[in-house]
């Protein structure tokens, strides 16, 4: 949120904050300590999950049945795979 309103105020335009935030990530560090604010490392299923598409989606096109395969086959749940893939913020991990 702190990046968000540091942006509105260098920009003054919503649509051009939007864009930047959901555009391709290049600071891998800040992805990083972006996603420990979030709490999703909070919760080991879900980390292990978050750590399993990095690792099948690096550099490559997200894929949802891929995904899903590859975090049930880290955490051994196709149902808690399907909702931690499915929570939306996965993808955006991965940029």
């Amino acid at each position: 949120m702190d990046r968000a309103h540091r942006l509105h105020e260098e920009l003054g335009d919503l649509d051009e904050v939007l864009r930047r935030l959901a555009g391709p990530r290049a600071d891998r560090a800040e992805d990083h300590g972006f996603a420990e604010a979030t709490g999703v490392y909070a919760d080991p299923l879900t980390a292990a999950g978050y750590r399993a598409l990095d690792d099948e989606f690096k550099g490559g096109l997200f894929d949802l049945e891929g995904a899903v395969t590859a975090v049930a086959l880290e955490i051994g749940d196709e149902d808690e795979a399907r909702w931690i893939v499915n929570t939306g913020a996965a993808e955006d991990l991965l940029r």
